[in-house]
């Protein structure tokens, strides 16, 4: 999502200025000045058996291509100042990059003066309203703030729109803001950030094209759901402690992922009412959820206990196939009570375990061998920001050539009886355990075959991409 790129990005008032100001074709350069090559360069390159080729000579379908490559390689923001460097002032090429360059805008509305002339020049170019796709807003209590939201919002083909609320909170028109966003026509994707609960009431417009929500509070996200919440697909719902417990339209969504502060068990009971409902109907298997993602970092052991058991005694009948847990360090699988329970259709678990520096390798294997026994066809499993401390991933000195069967046996006892138990699960493939920038992988083809232990170092924008939910 826009929410989770990166800073420092151009502002749309230089990027619509450029497009104003597009100087035309420059002349042919001279012969060694780089650019379009001269008549003089051809014969010597013909007389040497070679041929240049500028970048102008390729098509217009080819330089969109490569454009387009290099930022999807790159994964920033598509219009940083240096992004493509001295290129722009070549009038075709800015004609073929603009739709690209200007697909995402992030907009910091800090004063009145900057907000204005930005806001203007993004209202005025029909060349902007024609590429924009994806939208970061950030709206400052102090500076203006309607009227960014509104220029936004006449954007025909604004698909994502991330708004963060900057400031006091409580001194942002949220209900304004809801209302305008919620009429947008094309809107498909949308983040609502804000440091706090903000208290709002029943919306007038529908948000017709939402797809996909992800949103800081209770309040926003349950007055969101009123007018939209059949129609998603995909959902996020940060809780703060003190946050209305929104009715989650568990029946409708392919993707959940609930974080931030469960504030009681009765607030977790009504977080599941409608699952619970479908389960007492027998409409379980109706429910089209294939992920679910629950992080309870921030909240207290004994409700984040409820919420996990009555949750896992619940889903065993959907169709769920990825779970994604995040625990506090006090949290105890050893505390669930539901033995019986089994979820067999969850093929890919991961789970973010507590790093509890008084936990030994082995208490952490029992904690992990309690939360497997629920999943007996897994596939796949990723243990994050673990304190296996011992484990080969984490200690430099080891040469990742000696990662054998009987190396590992010897020095690392509890990953082999880690990997000796996954390998009588006969569907099991792939295990990953990770911890700050380094990964240890052991992977097989069947389940007949021993297990291939690989060291891996993965980079910050891995780390990302695990974490969207979308």
């Amino acid at each position: 999502m826009v929410g989770s790129t990166a800073e420092n990005t151009s502002s749309a008032a230089a990027t619509a200025r450029q497009a104003h100001d597009a100087p035309p074709d420059l002349p042919t350069p001279e012969p060694g000045a780089g650019g379009a090559s001269t008549s003089g360069d051809h014969d010597e390159a013909i007389a040497s058996g070679q041929h240049r080729t500028s970048l102008l000579d390729l098509s217009d379908e080819l330089l969109h291509r490569i454009f387009a490559e290099v930022l999807a390689l790159e994964n920033a923001p598509v219009h940083e100042d240096d992004r493509f460097g001295r290129i722009r002032v070549n009038k075709r090429i800015w004609r073929i990059g603009l739709p690209i360059w200007t697909r995402f805008l992030r907009i910091a509305s800090y004063s009145v003066a900057s907000s204005d002339r930005n806001l203007a020049i993004l209202a005025q170019d029909e060349r902007l309203h024609d590429s924009v796709r994806q939208v970061a807003l950030s709206m400052n209590s102090d500076g203006p703030r309607r009227l960014g939201l509104i220029v936004v919002a006449r954007l025909p083909h604004l698909a994502d729109l991330c708004l963060q609320m900057m400031g006091d909170v409580f001194e942002h028109p949220v209900d304004v803001y809801l209302d305008i966003i919620g009429d947008m026509p094309s809107l498909a994707r949308f983040r609502f950030e804000a440091d706090g609960e903000i208290v709002v009431r029943a919306r007038r417009s529908t948000f017709r094209a939402l797809r996909c929500l992800d949103v800081f509070g209770g309040s926003v996200a349950q007055s969101i759901l009123e007018a939209r919440g059949m129609g998603l697909v995909k959902l996020r719902v940060t809780l703060f402690s003190d946050s209305a417990v929104p009715v989650i339209p568990w029946a409708s969504l392919a993707s959940f992922c609930l974080a931030g502060s469960i504030a009681n068990e009765q607030a977790a009971w009504r977080l599941l009412a409608p699952l619970k409902e479908l389960h007492s109907r027998g409409k379980l298997g109706s429910v089209g959820l294939t992920t679910l993602a629950v992080d309870l970092t921030d909240t207290g052991k004994s409700t984040a206990i409820v919420f996990i058991a009555a949750v896992f005694s619940l889903i065993d009948q959907t169709a769920l196939k990825h779970i994604d847990l995040a625990t506090s360090k006090d949290f105890s699988w050893m505390s669930l009570k539901e033995a019986g329970v089994v979820i067999a259709t969850v093929q890919s678990l991961r789970f973010d375990g507590p790093s509890n520096d008084g936990l030994s390798d082995v208490d952490h294997w029992s904690q992990l061998a309690r939360l497997l026994s629920f999943f007996p066809n897994l596939i796949r499993l990723e243990v994050t920001r673990s304190t296996f401390n011992s484990f080969p991933a984490f200690q430099g000195m080891v040469n990742p050539a000696a990662l054998t069967p009987p190396y590992v046996a010897e020095h690392f006892p509890v990953l082999s009886a880690i990997l000796q138990y996954l390998r009588y699960r006969a569907p099991f493939r792939a295990l990953v355990i990770s911890r700050y920038d380094q990964e240890i992988r052991a992977t097989r083809a069947g389940p007949d075959d021993d297990f291939k232990l690989e060291r891996w170092h993965i980079s910050a924008a891995e780390h990302d991409m695990f974490l969207d939910i979308f």
